[in-house]
């Protein structure tokens, strides 16, 4: 529960009641805010989870005229290793659940990412975006990354952004751009990137804004205990990205807000003696 300091006393602003099922995973969260005396109900998130603890679907309804309504469901598949091959978004039309958007990815053998295509429902029918198509060396480090748009019935190259893994999918480079190239070099006999910090720091997470996925980077110039969170505006903790040691270097997370509503997030990171915060946009 969250309290404001008003008038030399705590008043009751919003909480949220959060249910679990057997094996710890959300099952529902509700949101309500305090006004005249009583708590009233905002939204409500009702998830489910696959026998891996991913989250597989996702439902949002708002508190309306005394009612739940629904708002938007998204559903995730994933293929035998456990990674996601489709991600759905869908809205709520008044009588029935309309398609919005999809994400599909298709991997190497290896696991790596090497097509992303986004689409969009109009007319009856999943309509092209964008695409993002991958290349890796021998050691699975990302050496090329294009992205192409969908204009005029063909793919043609066009900016966008491009998330180019290495280091056995442990980091990321992300930038925007039609086409990035990497050179990796070799040092002292280790034919993967050797990266080395001075400072700590968290960079801006990009893309910004973001829909749905988006990735952190920070830098660790000693081994530490990192904890990188990520909370609303009004101080709920939505995600816990990273909670354990890691090795000095550059490091990087994934932030995925497919289940949650557009808006200001704030993305936390403390690592030994070191916190800050960045604010994070996701626009649906």
């Amino acid at each position: 529960m969250y309290e404001w300091y008003l008038n030399t006393a705590w008043t009751p602003s919003s909480r949220n009641t959060l249910t679990y099922d057997a094996q710890g995973n959300t099952q529902t969260v509700l949101r309500e805010v305090y006004s005249n005396g009583i708590w009233t109900n905002v939204n409500k998130y009702t998830y489910t989870h696959d026998l891996a603890a991913k989250k597989a679907t996702g439902l949002a309804q708002a508190w309306t005229n005394g009612a739940w309504e629904f708002e938007w469901r998204y559903e995730f598949s994933f293929n035998d290793f456990g990674y996601v091959v489709t991600y759905i978004n869908e809205t709520w039309l008044g009588s029935d659940w309309g398609d919005k958007y999809m994400l599909s990815r298709v991997y190497n053998t290896s696991g790596y990412v090497l097509t992303e295509l986004e689409q969009e429902f109009l007319n009856n029918t999943w309509a092209n975006i964008a695409k993002r198509e991958y290349e890796y060396d021998l050691y699975g480090n990302a050496v090329k990354g294009s992205s192409y748009l969908f204009s005029g019935g063909t793919w043609l190259p066009g900016k966008g952004t491009l998330n180019l893994s290495y280091n056995e999918g442990g980091n990321y480079y992300s930038n925007i751009g039609t086409v990035i190239s990497i050179q990796y070099t070799a040092l002292t006999g280790n034919d993967k990137p050797v990266e080395r910090a001075n400072t700590f720091s968290l960079e801006q997470n990009f893309p910004n804004p973001f829909n749905p996925e988006t990735v952190i980077r920070y830098t660790l110039p000693v081994s530490s205990n990192v904890r990188l969170r990520v909370f609303d505006v009004i101080g709920n903790e939505v995600a816990t990205l990273v909670n354990s040691v890691q090795e000095a270097g550059t490091h990087s997370a994934r932030f995925n807000g497919a289940g949650m509503a557009s808006g200001i997030y704030l993305c936390r990171i403390e690592a030994g003696n070191f916190v800050t915060v960045k604010k994070m946009s996701l626009l649906k």
